[in-house]
């Protein structure tokens, strides 16, 4: 695994955007329960630099959407949040599934920036198994078999 740190924003915007949907693709935009909107992520490897500010989170995560959605230059700053994520390098897809040779333990990280389309689904098919004893079927491009069994030794 890889650390790769990101910022998040929560943010404000006037009546101009749909609550009923969620974006993702270069970055996410969505709604949140109270009317601001979570709006992310940036990116940073070990080695290069971190904004300093709140407006330098607003103004790359802007950079990243705004050619999809113009109406982000018009977000407001609430908070911003800056989290560390595990990735896997170097196709950064998430892991998902049963840790080989290690009974009733299970994965279900490393998203990087496909969480909002992978973590309803993977939640789902993993506590399906748990609850009802579901197969698990996960894409072979995010299953934790795709490893050899030499990285799951501790």
């Amino acid at each position: 695994l890889r650390q790769t740190a990101g910022h998040l924003a929560i943010v404000k915007f006037g009546d101009g955007l749909p609550r009923t949907h969620a974006i993702s693709g270069r970055g996410h935009l969505a709604p949140l329960w109270n009317g601001t909107w979570s709006f992310g992520a940036t990116y940073h490897q070990e080695e290069s630099p971190e904004p300093t500010t709140e407006q330098e989170v607003l103004d790359l995560l802007v950079k990243k959407m705004a050619p999809w959605l113009p109406q982000v230059r018009e977000a407001e700053i609430v908070q911003t949040w800056r989290g560390v994520r595990a990735v896997v390098p170097p196709e950064r897809q998430p892991v998902v599934g049963a840790v080989p040779n290690t009974s009733g333990l299970f994965i279900l990280g490393a998203f990087a920036s496909r969480g909002l389309q992978w973590i309803p689904w993977a939640a789902h098919t993993i506590s399906r198994h748990l609850a009802l004893g579901d197969e698990i079927n996960v894409p072979a491009g995010i299953a934790t078999n795709r490893f050899s069994d030499d990285i799951w030794a501790l």
